[in-house]
Parts: C-alpha cells; structure tokens; sequence
C-alpha cells in the first residue's frame, strides 16, 4: 500500500506543482539578497536563513506540503477507495501504507523544494562560506565554532529540521477528515491549526511551544541543548507519534462501526 499511494502521488502534477509553489516562495522571500549575492558574497545557507526567517515560506509550509497527498487522499475517500482497500489488504499494511505515504510525501516535497531553491541560489552566484552576517547571527549559540569550520555541516542541519517542521501536518488533515468530508477543509485544516498554535503559545507567553520554533531562526531556539536539534526532533517525534496513534484509533473505530 505504501508503494501504491507514493507512487501515485508522485505521478501527481500537484505534487509537482507543490514543489514549484514552495520554491518560489522560497526564492521571493530572499530575492533582495539573491540580486546581490554574487559580488557580496552571500552564501546558500545565508538566503535559506533569510526564508525561513524574514520571508513567508516557512509560515506556508504546512498549507503547501499536505496538498500532495491529502488531494489523493481525499479523492480516495470521496470515492470509497478506502473501504474497498482494507476490505482487500492486511489492516496494518494499509495503516501503514496511508501513514508512512503521508509522511514521505511531505517530505520529499520539503527536500525537492530545498534543493531546486538551492539550486536557484546557486545560478544567482551564491556559494557555502559563511559570510559575516551568519558568522555574527550565529554568535554565541552552539553553532558560533561550526559556522566558521563546516557551514555545510550547519547547512545540513537546518534541511533536516526544516524536513521534520514539515511531517505533522499532513497527518494533522488525515485526522480531520475522520470528522468531516468536506474537501476543502481537510486541506485547510492543518494551516488553521498550525497558525492557532503559534497564536496560543504566543498568548500564554510559551512561544518556545510553537511549531515555528522549530526551525531554530531564534536565538532562544539555538540556543537549547545540541543547538535546538534534540528539541526539534522531539517536539516533531511526539506530535506525528501522537497523530498517527490519534488517526489511527479513531479510524478503526470508525470502521468497526460502519460493520467493516
């Protein structure tokens, strides 16, 4: 089953169509840096710093990596592809066929995304030393000897944490469409959520429990134990543990009701 939902969503042009929406975002929110990068010496790492800090991208994320696979899944769904699937496989396979499906296709939309930005920023003359904005940005934090040493060891870092800020939220719309059939808010629902965690944490003056805080563009975030890495994997290691256990439980509930 996993190799069935993965292959078709890659077949996909809206999974296509998500990595290119991303990577524009993602160009635009540095493309003042981008103009100047290559007679000031503006490195990758610098303008995926800028994106993920100044720009929109990041914000967007979890309205853009769900589509791929929500946009099938929810055809499956109206369809009733679903019931027909699990009356013919083994319920784990399809459980977590459907799970680890959701899961890697926001991933690879994620790590595409980086790439052909990367990519982008190469063409524009950017290169990997660190320039005197990362290397005073990253002052003081777990990364002040790094950035100077390995930047392409800190650049590696920021990908991975950037890939686990995109995981929760396509299994976020899997466990909403368990309460609805609507089409549309399935797909909106995890950027609604998303954007109402970031606002409460805010409000109870816990933005360190943001979601946005993840993706260590603060100082507070780098400044945790391992640089924010062990928080990070932690924070995006329970929410997708909790949500798959949540979807999970209530779907087969949901099946054992309807007689199936």
């Amino acid at each position: 089953m996993f190799l069935f939902y993965l292959k078709r969503i890659i077949k996909s042009p809206v999974f296509w169509g998500g990595i290119v929406l991303l990577t524009a975002l993602m160009v635009i929110g540095c493309y003042e840096d981008l103009g100047a990068a290559s007679r000031n010496n503006i490195p990758v790492l610098y303008c995926l710093w800028v994106t993920n800090s100044i720009g929109i991208s990041h914000v967007l994320v979890p309205a853009i990596v769900v589509i791929p696979f929500l946009f099938f899944f929810v055809d499956e769904l109206e369809k009733g592809s679903l019931y027909y699937q699990l009356i013919r496989s083994r319920k784990t396979e399809f459980y977590l066929g459907q799970l680890g499906a959701s899961v890697v296709s926001a991933m690879l939309v994620t790590i595409l995304s980086v790439i052909f930005f990367s990519l982008v920023c190469m063409l524009y003359g950017a290169g990997w030393q660190a320039n005197d904005s990362l290397i005073q940005g990253y002052g003081g934090t777990y990364y002040e000897e790094m950035i100077q040493s390995r930047p392409w060891l800190v650049y590696v870092i920021n990908v991975f944490v950037f890939v686990l800020y995109s995981t929760p939220w396509v299994l976020m719309g899997m466990v909403i469409s368990l309460f609805t059939k609507h089409r549309y808010l399935i797909l909106i629902g995890p950027f609604m959520i998303f954007m109402a965690m970031n606002y409460l944490t805010e409000l109870a003056r816990l933005p360190w429990l943001g979601p946005d805080q993840t993706l260590l563009k603060g100082i507070d975030a780098r400044n945790l134990a391992g640089g924010g890495i062990y928080y990070a994997f932690s924070y995006h290691l329970i929410l997708d543990v909790a949500l798959s256990l949540c979807y999970l439980i209530l779907s087969r509930r949901k099946y054992k009701h309807e007689g199936i």
